[in-house]
């Protein structure tokens, strides 16, 4: 395999590197063998596929759509079509898939965060506007689940983006004890054509018209099941009894989570004549909760809230400032709700776009943040060899990792038939350069990327002094730093 020279895909400057397959190599096991796999079989990114794929964009592949983390690489609009190949999309999805990423990739949002945490919580897609109905998203029957195209590989190329140019690989940066299938994907499209209230975006602002993408730092699906009550009063205490069991029964103040109401729930609510506001507000009366209960050790449960956070209240709402986000999706038949839990790293507030970005335009592109600000977006400094983890803030200085660290040469091959496989992310380090990244005590005033690895010293008696609580690395004394540490090494 080689690395072949820029160049032009049709009329539209290629960055990205190619990979050189020999005619006995199989590319779908290339791609598991680069790491550029999910654990499910990829599409292999050809010249071809490419440049089809942004087809479905007027933006410059080599345009900067953000910087991804946990590693903080560069991402350009060509690196998401790459990824999005890999996924299995059509051209027609790219326009979402690059606003996911670009909402995926903002500050309040957290996406380092969500990776690092320990908890089930991955990313999570709910698109609206006329453009899921242009590109045939499902809306409808088995919503959250499986057979829908777009569904499905939208929501995977944002995770194979996340994993293959930012680096979040489970096991590294990404710690989720358990984690959830819809870290493999987790898309769908709000029914909003036939609904009696207004959708989630226009909740937050936007016209019916507009197509919007809005992520959730989501886990699993809990089901609701009330097939009896035909009362709205009545169905609201039932929705409340099993969304004070999200998380745990006693916690209080938690991360609001999202309602996913099917069509047969909202019927008893229309023809009753509420509304979503007198539903919302008629649900989080009945979610405050009593505190006398919530106490840590109340009920013989040590689990709960400590009496410093009460105030003598004497009760505390189960969710932050009250706040649900209920959205309407599934199939015409089943009195079934869902439940998905949130993380509390990453929390939208109700009325304000900050985790949305209109999707507007011939070919629904949206906004990039140099058009929306009228400024170029920040790349935060890195050492050049980006596999060692180091993240320079100004005015402190860290050491640079030797030359000979970065990436060899691969021996050049000469096969009877050659495919171009394009790259979807910076190239790898091999793994002996990359035990080595974190391996110091952590010391205020430097920013650093964390890594779940070992140092050959660490296996050493009396080096270890302590553990990070986040990665789990146990460090050594100073003086027994690794040489990767050092200066000039």
């Amino acid at each position: 395999m080689s690395t072949q020279p820029n160049g032009l895909i049709g009329d539209k400057k290629r960055a990205a590197r190619q990979i050189e397959v020999g005619s006995l190599e199989d590319e779908i096991e290339t791609c598991f063998e680069r790491g550029w796999s999910d654990g499910l079989p990829v599409v292999p990114p050809t010249e071809e596929r490419i440049m089809r794929m942004l087809s479905g964009t007027t933006r410059s592949p080599d345009e900067l759509v953000g910087i991804v983390p946990p590693n903080y690489n560069t991402c350009t609009v060509e690196k998401v079509a790459i990824n999005a190949v890999l996924a299995g999309c059509k051209p027609e999805y790219l326009p979402v898939v690059l606003t996911a990423v670009e909402t995926a990739l903002t500050e309040a949002f957290c996406m380092h965060g969500l990776l690092a945490t320990t908890f089930f919580a991955g990313p999570m897609i709910v698109v609206n506007g006329p453009i899921t109905r242009e590109i045939g998203m499902n809306a409808r029957v088995n919503a959250l689940g499986q057979g829908n195209r777009a569904n499905a590989t939208i929501g995977r190329a944002l995770q194979l983006v996340i994993r293959n140019i930012g680096g979040g690989v489970p096991g590294g940066i990404d710690r989720a004890m358990l984690g959830n299938p819809g870290k493999y994907t987790f898309c769908f499209a709000e029914r909003e054509d036939d609904s009696p209230w207004e959708s989630l975006a226009v909740e937050r602002g936007f016209s019916p018209d507009a197509s919007t993408v809005s992520l959730f730092a989501a886990s699993g699906v809990t089901p609701i099941m009330d097939q009896a009550s035909r009362d709205p009063d009545a169905l609201c205490r039932s929705f409340a009894a099993c969304l004070k069991a999200d998380g745990h029964p006693k916690h209080a103040n938690s991360p609001p989570p999202v309602l996913v109401i099917s069509p047969e729930h909202t019927h008893r609510y229309a023809d009753a004549g509420w509304s979503k506001t007198r539903f919302r507000d008629t649900l989080n009366q009945y979610l405050q909760l009593p505190v006398a209960e919530l106490i840590s050790g109340a009920g013989g449960i040590p689990e709960g809230i400590s009496e410093q956070r009460t105030k003598n209240n004497e009760t505390i709402p189960k969710f932050r400032n009250n706040t649900l986000h209920i959205v309407r999706a599934g199939g015409d038949a089943g009195l079934f709700s869902a439940i998905i839990s949130s993380w509390g790293g990453s929390h939208p507030s109700q009325g304000r776009s900050r985790h949305e970005h209109t999707l507007a335009g011939p070919h629904i592109r949206a906004k990039t943040s140099t058009e929306r600000t009228g400024k170029t977006p920040a790349i935060p400094r890195r050492i050049d060899h980006w596999a060692s983890g180091h993240f320079q803030k100004p005015g402190r200085r860290i050491p640079r990792p030797h030359r000979n660290a970065s990436h060899a040469a691969q021996p050049q091959s000469q096969p009877l038939h050659q495919t171009h496989i394009h790259a979807p992310g910076t190239h790898r380090t091999p793994a002996t350069n990359r035990h080595r990244m974190r391996c110091s005590r952590r010391r205020p005033g430097r920013l650093r990327l964390l890594y779940n690895v070992q140092c050959a010293r660490h296996d050493q008696p009396g080096n270890a002094r302590h553990t990070h609580s986040l990665c789990r690395i146990r460090a050594v004394p100073r003086s027994s730093r690794c040489p990767i540490n050092r200066p000039g090494i």
